[in-house]
């Protein structure tokens, strides 16, 4: 699938040219697109990718304990399932002053993970309408580097945590995993 998913552009540094770079981050919204992957192993169980630019890849499992199987449901049936992924990260990025003699270098290291509890109701063969709590929480780091005259010096380090929780609201309609029109949308 391909998604797009509301974020916060987080800079972490003014300038990663500086011996002392101010460390105090700006944050605004933001948003990135996204591609994910989903295979049914068994007829309740799913696993599940998304990758996501400039935010952490999801690799999870989805455990659907209560109700019909999404291709044998009926109208009126409910569902319930339950969702948990590890969140990953890791990217560098680099850049060099105009003169090309001094460079400044980020890298941004996360992990963590993510609890989502769904509950669906079929509307009928064709529509699945559904709510969703979820908890994630991620643990980043990152490190700046600036590189003069050869030498690269540690010019600052930054950890952190976030803890989120939410909802969601969405429709699936169609009942194949072949063809199928997803819309989502979340608060937190």
């Amino acid at each position: 699938d391909l998604h797009w998913v509301g974020a916060a552009d987080i800079e972490l540094a003014d300038d990663k040219h500086s011996a002392t770079p101010t460390t105090t981050p700006d944050m605004s919204e933001d948003g990135t697109i996204g591609l994910g992957l989903s295979i049914g192993l068994l007829k309740r169980l799913d696993i599940y990718y998304s990758s996501n630019d400039d935010a952490p890849s999801q690799y999870g499992l989805k455990w659907q304990f209560m109700g019909e199987p999404r291709n044998s449901s009926k109208a009126g049936k409910n569902r319930l399932a339950l969702a948990a992924s590890v969140s990953l990260m890791s990217e560098e990025e680099t850049e060099s002053e105009d003169s090309g003699a001094d460079s400044g270098k980020a890298k941004i290291e996360a992990s963590g993970y993510e609890a989502i509890l769904l509950y669906g109701r079929r509307l009928n063969d064709k529509l699945l309408v559904y709510l969703g709590a979820f908890y994630s929480y991620l643990e980043p780091e990152a490190s700046i580097f600036r590189t003069s005259g050869g030498t690269t010096t540690n010019t600052a380090n930054v950890a952190g945590e976030a803890k989120q929780t939410g909802g969601l609201i969405g429709l699936r309609l169609g009942k194949t995993d072949n063809a199928y029109l997803n819309l989502e949308g979340g608060f937190a």
